[in-house]
């Protein structure tokens, strides 16, 4: 087991981290086509969403912080140290 990043699966860590690797580097090499890409796909999620997406923002953020702060908040997620 590794200590730094425990035990994990592999083959999933090594796609995920190509997948971004190629995102970083396509933003970096092509400015334009990548800022155009990522305003089209904010432009779709906000014309055709608006106001549901503020909407389910805004009920996800109230339902996270009404878990904080009840009984739930208290239990630990992930391995015992």
């Amino acid at each position: 087991m590794n200590k730094i990043m425990g035990d994990y699966n592999k083959p999933i860590f090594w796609v995920s981290f190509l997948i971004i690797a190629a995102i970083i580097v396509w933003g970096i090499v092509s400015v334009d086509s990548f800022s155009a890409v990522v305003n089209w796909c904010f432009s779709a999620l906000t014309n055709g969403f608006g106001w549901w997406l503020i909407l389910l923002i805004a009920v996800v953020t109230l339902l996270f912080l009404g878990i904080i702060f009840s009984k739930y908040g208290k239990i630990k997620l992930g391995f015992a140290p």
